[in-house]
């Protein structure tokens, strides 16, 4: 992998551009791409220039994910993206050794901030020890824990899943972290992206075997996002192999997703079945008391005493996940730097508010077919055939629960949306899904799954 030193920004920016359009929609991809440049590329900071305030604060929200993953597949060394404002009228060429000044709207990370380990493409700011612990994650916390102290002989493997922004990649970091310095190991973070990325590229350069040698010497191997190797048939088998090789030699093995193994689709069994051999601990979105306790470690990290009130103020306005509220407390803090007085709490609701109702996506009724549809492994009309078919017939309940949990429609207004059907016929899907829950059967999980997948709709639109 080229060190960001070295690599031309242009031809960086070129391919991430050809990959965003690939992943977004024509109209997203004109619309809020067409007009930016990747300005420079210094101390892993990507600095990226948009033309107004506008697009600014949508690419923070809605897209920074997006390109910070693009990123690191050109360099793994990119531990941040800064988006700062620049009129195009005189763009000039900038040097990738010299870094942009953000704008005024900008938190800048503090200069203490460690850089990401070249040698175990670890972010050494990511601890078990920041990690705010409460009822939502104190399992996996404990868990990752252990694993630290008993390697490859506790829980191996160790498969971590929840919804976006709620702290999955940092327990991965965290726990490669904790062994790195702890005993005298080789440890390694990567992507499930850029596992298939280094071996397709190994396929194509003939040094498979290479590529083999290297990914089956880690004694720690954590990998993230592994929702994503679903269809990638060839990468799955070098995965299983890889997997078979580094657990008989007694190596640890973590995984992260955004789903639980059993839901992610187009996985082969004996993958799946490797992935579920080990300890399998979820995430849920954090309660108010953790909300809390985060911003206050959030602003902390950043230098910045941060009074009670505005912080009760967003944690009760950001609900959703660690991400979300993390941009809104980086959104406050810049409002405070460039105010003159101190802002109230009637004033951080009103803000968070709107930059909500602005940005937030709210789910339709068409989401939660494109979202049932696609985790059932269906053709989206077949939710609306007249089947009997349980294949069928289960995953139709489904999105008539979801529609009247979610959307709040009435029975009969569900039943016009799929084809006519009578009113009683959607009492009784949602009565067989409720069942089912308060049965604790395995609807809860899919149904997490759902609702994760659908505030992801909310976060990012048609786009997600």
């Amino acid at each position: 992998m080229p060190s960001i030193d070295t690599m031309n920004t242009q031809n960086v920016w070129k391919n991430v551009l050809e990959e965003a359009e690939q992943a977004l929609s024509r109209a997203s991809f004109h619309t809020w791409f067409r007009k930016t440049e990747l300005a420079s590329l210094s101390d892993g900071i990507a600095t990226i220039h948009v033309p107004n305030e506008f697009s600014k604060e949508w690419m923070e929200t809605k897209y920074r994910h997006l390109l910070l993953k693009l990123l690191r597949n050109a360099a793994e060394d990119i531990r941040d993206v800064v988006f700062v404002i620049h009129s195009g009228e005189s763009k000039q060429k900038t040097s990738h050794r010299t870094a942009s000044l953000p704008d005024t709207h900008t938190i800048p990370l503090p200069l203490t901030t460690p850089r990401i380990n070249r040698e175990t493409n670890l972010n050494p700011r990511y601890t078990l020890e920041s990690f705010v612990v409460g009822p939502s994650n104190e399992l996996v916390h404990a868990a990752a824990t252990a694993v630290t102290k008993q390697l490859a002989t506790l829980y191996n493997p160790f498969f971590v899943w929840g919804g976006v922004g709620l702290g999955k990649t940092h327990l991965l970091h965290a726990i490669g972290n904790a062994i790195a310095k702890e005993k005298n190991l080789k440890v390694r973070y990567i992507t499930s992206e850029k596992f298939t990325s280094d071996f397709v590229s190994a396929l194509r350069t003939r040094t498979v075997e290479t590529f083999r040698e290297r990914y089956r010497s880690y004694d720690v191997l954590l990998i993230d996002d592994v929702q994503f190797m679903g269809g990638k048939e060839k990468s799955q088998e070098e995965l299983f192999h890889t997997f078979n090789e580094l657990y008989s030699q007694e190596r640890q093995i973590v995984f992260a997703s955004d789903r639980p193994p059993r839901s992610i689709p187009e996985l082969e069994e004996r993958l799946r079945s490797r992935f579920e051999g080990g300890m399998i601990a979820d995430i849920q979105p954090p309660d108010f008391e953790t909300r809390l306790a985060i911003i206050h470690n959030k602003a902390k990290e950043r230098g910045c005493s941060l009074d009670e009130e505005t912080a009760r103020s967003i944690a009760e306005n950001v609900h959703r996940n660690i991400r979300e509220l993390e941009g809104a407390l980086n959104r406050v803090l810049a409002e405070a730097k460039d105010s003159a007085i101190r802002l109230s709490s009637r004033q951080v609701r009103r803000m968070l508010a709107n930059n909500n109702n602005d940005s937030q996506h709210k789910v339709t009724f068409k989401d939660i077919v494109h979202c049932v549809s696609r985790y059932y492994d269906l053709e989206e009309k077949a939710l609306f055939d007249k089947t009997r078919r349980q294949e069928v017939v289960r995953p139709r309940q489904v999105a008539m629960y979801l529609a009247r949990e979610v959307l709040k429609l009435s029975f009969p207004s569900i039943g016009v949306k799929f084809s006519g059907r009578d009113h009683t016929t959607v009492m009784h899907a949602c009565t067989r899904i409720q069942e089912e829950i308060n049965s604790s059967g395995p609807i809860t999980e899919e149904l997490q799954t759902l609702h994760n997948t659908l505030r992801e709709y909310e976060e990012g639109g048609e786009d997600v």
